[in-house]
């Protein structure tokens, strides 16, 4: 193996050095068919090359191999580049061109006039921060801090516009993105400053896939309607007629992107203006509309239009984040944290950084340490469902992603807790001791009262949240008459 490994690193070393020769040779072939000056020069620089390849170490370790290794670089070019060694796949300059894998059938992006640039998430966060600040100003009627809000907007809107020109947004250059037909669950939509990422006409299949979705909701009965969804049966009639309406106008930008094919930037944005999600299913519609629509209000150029444009935009959001909530029996709280800061699950509604929806049932999914559990409100406490416990509580929050109470980060979860203690606790509940999360662990003991009275002992248990530690034991006053 020794050997092989080394012969290997030979001929690694050996190719640069074998096709350095052939441009020598290329060079010397050249200088004899050129004007006498040109010659001249062909020769300084050959020698240059000569002088600079034999001083260097590898050129030395190389050199007395050449003779055995010559032979064999044909084979060893035919093995690494064999499109090459055949004569196929070379340009017009003699270069091999790359043949990339097949891919998926393509459909193209039409072209035209349009820079492929993006806002960035940290961008479009910044732009959701300030615009939460702008209406808390105006909710407390604060105008100085207001003016400096709408200041930070404008300064944000000049870094999106130089970030632009920066990245090619300045020139009108053509570009054509392909995009795969092949999607995933949900896929971005158009990017109104120019780049158009999904193509209009597959964004009519989501469309009438998520009427036949909805059609088959209503037709559901009664009660199968209530386990599959939150939704009423006239709420969900209601979201049918809304996406016949908005499958027409995307039908009709379908149509237009088509037409418009060879058009102007100006044409394809007109063809490609983002339409409201109805229904929403997944975060990733609202984060791809959200994207969508600031590109497009980045491209106002009246500051003051631009803000009143993005405060209906978070308006816009928030709503979106409602709907998604209520659409859903269950959700991924990491899902939630990609479009708000915090989640809070109180006794009947789930609050979504500024948005509240009052609904119990819905299932907010996350992990506590390797530990999956849920967490639901159920109209007169907040339910943790974790393995075979159920841990109540008055009302949690999370946000990065993390179980929260008080504001502070729960660690562990309940039955973690209980395997630690080596306790079956009959009821769990989360609550908060000097400012941090602990569990209030009932535990049933058999007893014997007066030593021959069998009965049954509540023992409360009150356990670190963080680590598992045992912090206090509560039992009733009668305790002392019993024995085991």
């Amino acid at each position: 193996m020794k050997k092989i490994a080394f012969s290997l690193l030979i001929i690694g070393l050996a190719l640069p050095m074998l096709s350095l020769a052939q441009d020598m040779n290329v060079y010397k072939s050249a200088a004899g068919q050129v004007a006498p000056t040109t010659n001249v020069q062909i020769k300084a620089e050959l020698q240059e090359k000569e002088k600079s390849t034999q001083s260097s170490d590898v050129y030395k370790l190389i050199s007395p191999m050449m003779p055995t290794i010559a032979p064999i670089a044909p084979m060893i070019n035919k093995i690494i580049a064999p499109e090459s060694a055949s004569g196929g796949g070379s340009s017009a300059s003699g270069a091999s061109t790359r043949i990339n894998p097949a891919t998926p059938s393509i459909m193209p992006v039409p072209n035209a006039a349009l820079p492929a640039c993006y806002i960035g998430d940290d961008l479009m966060k910044q732009y959701d921060t300030l615009i939460s600040e702008l209406q808390d100003t105006q909710k407390k009627n604060d105008l100085e801090r207001g003016n400096l809000v709408t200041q930070k907007i404008i300064e944000l809107k000049k870094e999106i516009s130089a970030s632009k020109t920066n990245c090619g947004g300045g020139s009108a250059t053509s570009v054509t993105k392909p995009q795969s037909s092949i999607a995933p669950e949900v896929k971005k939509g158009v990017i109104s400053s120019g780049t158009v990422e999904m193509s209009k006409c597959e964004e009519v299949k989501r469309w009438e896939e998520k009427i036949a979705y909805y059609t088959k909701i209503n037709d559901l009965a009664d009660s199968d309607l209530k386990n599959q969804t939150n939704l009423s049966r006239d709420e969900i009639k209601n979201i049918l007629v809304s996406l016949t309406e908005g499958l027409q106008k995307i039908r009709e930008q379908c149509n237009n992107v088509q037409t418009t094919a060879t058009g102007t930037a100006a044409s394809v944005q007109a063809a490609s203006e983002p339409i409201k999600p109805v229904g929403v299913q997944s975060v990733q519609e609202i984060q791809s509309y959200y994207k969508a629509k600031i590109e497009t209000i980045t491209n106002t150029q009246n500051a003051s239009e631009q803000v009143q444009q993005l405060k209906a935009l978070k308006n816009d959001k928030d709503q979106l984040v409602g709907e998604l909530i209520k659409n859903n029996k269950e959700i991924q709280a990491s899902d939630l944290n990609a479009v708000a800061k915090e989640i809070k699950i109180n006794k009947n509604e789930i609050m979504v950084d500024d948005v509240s929806v009052k609904m119990t049932g819905s299932r907010i999914l996350l992990n506590v340490g390797n530990s999956s559990i849920s967490v639901v409100s159920t109209g007169n406490k907040v339910i943790i469902k974790d393995k075979n416990f159920e841990v109540s509580a008055d009302g949690v929050s999370i946000s990065d992603n993390s179980l929260k109470i008080g504001g502070v980060e729960v660690k562990l979860v309940a039955s973690d807790v209980a395997e630690k203690l080596n306790v079956a606790p009959n009821a769990v509940e989360l609550t908060t001791e000097n400012s941090q999360p602990v569990y209030k662990m009932k535990v049933a003991e058999q007893r014997k009262l007066f030593g021959f009275i069998k009965m049954d002992v509540q023992n409360t248990q009150t356990a670190d949240a963080n680590n598992g530690n045992l912090l206090s034991e509560s039992k009733p006053w009668y305790y002392f008459l019993t024995t085991k």
